[in-house]
């Protein structure tokens, strides 16, 4: 059996959902006029607009991370949307600094965030504002029993938190994690295959090539 434990569930009705976190939404208020781009690594960026009705504006250019926050931003309106080539946070802001260098730029950012985007575009010249838009928090699950060789993606390391706070971790488990963030919360208690994008998607077939 493949488990996922994400904010959000997949489509696939052989994977099942392990709801571990639940985002909040921050209330907040933010002219985007004023701003030459904004930055995203979760589509939860977005969200966090829509909850303050706070409209998109297609004159800022939006650099998201993975295609699901590329999606979210041309869905909600913003017509100018850079789907970054890497998916893992690091190296995201190192690919997007030459575009930034010297531009007034807004980090749409969670509360807390593993990697280093703020610090690697300050470094390199970003002129950069950030604004706390979400947060993402552990919730208890409900208690259940797993199959020997079951197989978890991980989608965040506040999802890895999660399962450890309400399961326990057993060596014949095996674990996929959707970045290098979320892969280093694994790595003190497994080893898990890492996916190339940031996308649930590719993480299923890494897991389905598991079973």
């Amino acid at each position: 059996m493949i488990y996922l434990c994400s904010n959000t569930s997949c489509d696939d009705e052989n994977i099942v959902h392990l709801e571990l976190c639940k985002i909040k939404y921050a209330s907040f208020s933010v002219d985007l006029s004023a701003f030459s781009a904004l930055v995203i690594s979760s589509k939860n960026a977005i969200s966090a607009l829509e909850f303050n009705k706070i409209p998109p504006n297609n004159k800022i250019s939006v650099f998201a991370i993975g295609k699901a926050s590329a999606n979210a931003a041309s869905k909600y309106g913003f017509g100018c949307v850079y789907e970054a080539q890497n998916s893992h946070g690091d190296e995201f802001a190192l690919e997007i600094v030459p575009q930034l260098k010297g531009k007034k730029t807004l980090l749409l950012r969670p509360k807390e965030q593993i990697s280093d985007i703020k610090g690697i575009l300050e470094k390199n010249g970003v002129l950069l504002s950030e604004q706390i838009a979400y947060e993402n928090s552990i919730v208890t699950a409900p208690k259940r029993q797993f199959e020997t060789g079951a197989v978890f993606i991980f989608a965040s390391p506040k999802n890895v938190e999660g399962f450890l706070k309400n399961f326990a971790w057993r060596d014949d488990f095996r674990a996929v994690a959707i970045g290098k963030s979320t892969a280093s919360a694994l790595k003190s208690f497994t080893n898990p295959l890492v996916s190339n994008k940031q996308n649930i998607s590719e993480c299923i077939k890494i897991a389905k090539n598991l079973l």
